[in-house]
């Protein structure tokens, strides 16, 4: 089978062909701040590593399409190797989830992520750990 990206013929690598996604850049509005905010730079790097494509983990799919795009065959079990997704992430799509994921690493992201800490932790009785 050709793949219809890259017109590899062998189509083991179908779902988990690179050039699906390489246009995308997974920048968010401030990349500058990564430079003298390490929590941001962290986040940042933590979600580019998510959204390179892999054959055999997420069956191919970056982070960001199995976050934005809906099952073609929802009956399906999760996880299974025949799993596809429709549609198509954009750029604007990448560039406004960078932007959030790098917004976590700010002292306000911190303060929210400590906001939903605390208030999983006062409904389970349980103490979730600190990042």
């Amino acid at each position: 089978m050709q793949c219809p990206e890259c017109s590899e013929l062998d189509g083991s690598h179908l779902m988990g062909c690179p050039v699906r996604t390489q246009h995308l850049k997974h920048e968010g509005l401030y990349p500058e701040r990564q430079k003298v905010n390490l929590r941001e730079r962290v986040f940042a790097e933590e979600w580019n590593n998510l959204n390179i494509p892999r054959y055999g983990l997420n069956s191919g799919y970056i982070q960001l399409e199995n976050i934005l795009l809906e099952e073609m065959y929802p009956t399906q079990a999760p996880g299974s190797p025949f799993r596809a997704l429709k549609g198509e992430v954009t750029e604007r799509d990448a560039f406004v989830a960078a932007s959030v994921i790098q917004w976590l690493g700010t002292n306000c992201g911190q303060g929210f992520l400590q906001t939903v800490r605390e208030k999983i932790d006062s409904q389970t009785g349980s103490q979730t750990p600190a990042m």
